[in-house]
């Protein structure tokens, strides 16, 4: 998704002042733009980004002491208050990333993104990363209490960077295999994992004969001679039985320019069996995603190392199950705009809405499907129920109870959709 900067208001003694995306990003502009920041440093004025979004969508004004150079800073939590196309947007503080302890995921001024992978990269380093100690001790349920991100996470990352959570009406048949592709690469340019930039080592999907398939080769070659280990992303080929045992190799599309990705029996099956929704997408004909950390390769295969999967939409939105699948399907065929908040590699019993409606007056409103019945699952939809009714009132979210109602014609009617007069939903 293309992300745009808007203009910037500051208000100070009751006067307001105007500053353009140009004034601000311009390298004729520096020292002007600086000179702004620094007379408003220190005076607490109120620093206000003018995108479409919804809230006061506040920032602070900071001085970094190496380079003596002043910025611009989100307040807390206040990503979700800005448009969801401006670069200041961020839905971390409603999905799993919010788990993280802090270090784990670092915004630098440049907007580059410095991760703490589970593994490394480099070929000559032991595959697992020791944890951090800084973490809380126990499973605290929506706390932070991940210190390292694993590949679930990182792809999740990829994803949430690349927009691909994110759907509107205009984004129709926009999204095809070499488009995704390309904004996944993109996004991973600006990913950071020690000295590694992730595009380097990335390798993503792509066709014969197309640019992506060239870069695949080239990075290929280049993570052989450096003695780096490799990231893959791609999608898994059609199921069939053959493919449901995959004796030697990972199987899957899209692979002009990727190497042979060696696997066994086991380990295939373990992955399946973690991945129970995705399996049964996988078996059910529809997409699911493969992220797959490779050894170094030699010549043209590659031994993974460790499997993560993700099933997904035909807009490429991130499902949990069948279920969600019918919403996400309703949620498009009435053209709404909505995200899927990803849950990265949070613990089980941290709560994150299914989707968040973008197009309601109040942007961001959950929604949540209630697909089992057993006691425990009970227990925990009450849970929820109880939760959300605390954070946003009875009528500030919607629920399908899809067990006790499957009928799809029931359907609950979502929340109405307010009118935006903003041109630039695009994408």
């Amino acid at each position: 998704m293309k992300k745009n900067r808007y203009q910037i208001n500051i208000t100070r003694s009751g006067e307001t002042k105007s500053y353009s995306v140009g004034f601000q990003t311009e390298e004729k502009f520096v020292r002007s733009w600086q000179s702004v920041l620094k007379q408003h440093h220190g005076h607490d004025p109120l620093v206000q980004c003018c995108c479409p979004g919804t809230g006061d969508r506040r920032f602070a004004i900071r001085l970094r002491r190496e380079s003596g150079r002043y910025h611009l800073s989100r307040f807390s939590n206040s990503g979700i208050e800005h448009f969801p196309e401006c670069v200041w947007y961020s839905s971390a503080s409603i999905s799993g990333q919010q788990s993280y302890t802090e270090g784990v995921v670092e915004e630098e001024i440049d907007g580059t993104l410095r991760v703490q992978l589970a593994v490394s990269l480099d070929g000559e380093n032991p595959v697992d990363r020791q944890p951090r100690g800084d973490g809380p001790p126990g499973n605290q349920a929506g706390g932070k209490t991940q210190s390292v991100m694993k590949l679930l996470g990182l792809l999740s990352l990829l994803w949430t960077e690349a927009g691909l959570n994110v759907w509107y009406p205009a984004m129709k048949n926009k999204r095809f295999t070499g488009s995704v592709h390309g904004w996944l690469e993109q996004a991973a340019g600006r990913v950071r994992a020690g000295r590694t930039r992730l595009s380097d080592v990335l390798l993503i999907g792509a066709q014969n004969a197309t640019p992506q398939a060239e870069a695949n080769s080239d990075k290929l070659a280049s993570a052989a001679s450096a003695k780096k280990r490799l990231v893959v992303i791609t999608s898994l080929a059609g199921w069939n039985e053959e493919r449901e045992v995959a004796n030697t190799h990972v199987p899957v599309r899209d692979f002009a320019g990727l190497p042979k990705l060696e696997t066994d029996a086991g380990t295939w099956q373990e992955t399946l069996r973690r991945h129970p929704s995705e399996h049964a997408a996988w078996k059910r004909g529809e997409r699911v995603i493969l992220i797959a950390l490779t050894d170094v390769p030699i010549g043209r295969e590659a031994k993974v190392l460790r499997m993560a999967l993700m099933y997904v939409s035909s807009r490429w939105i991130p499902l949990d199950s069948s279920l969600e699948g019918i919403i996400e399907e309703k949620l498009a065929a009435e053209e709404r705009s909505f995200m899927k908040p990803l849950r990265y590699d949070s613990e089980e019993d941290d709560v994150f809405a299914d989707f968040h409606l973008l197009d309601t007056e109040t942007n961001h409103l959950p929604m949540e499907v209630f697909g089992m019945g057993t006691p425990e699952y009970v227990i925990r939809k009450n849970q929820k129920m109880a939760i959300y009714n605390s954070r946003y009132g009875t009528a500030g979210w919607w629920h399908w109870d899809a067990y006790n109602s499957p009928d799809t014609a029931m359907i609950p009617v979502f929340p109405p959709a307010k009118i935006r007069k903003h041109k630039d939903l695009q994408k």
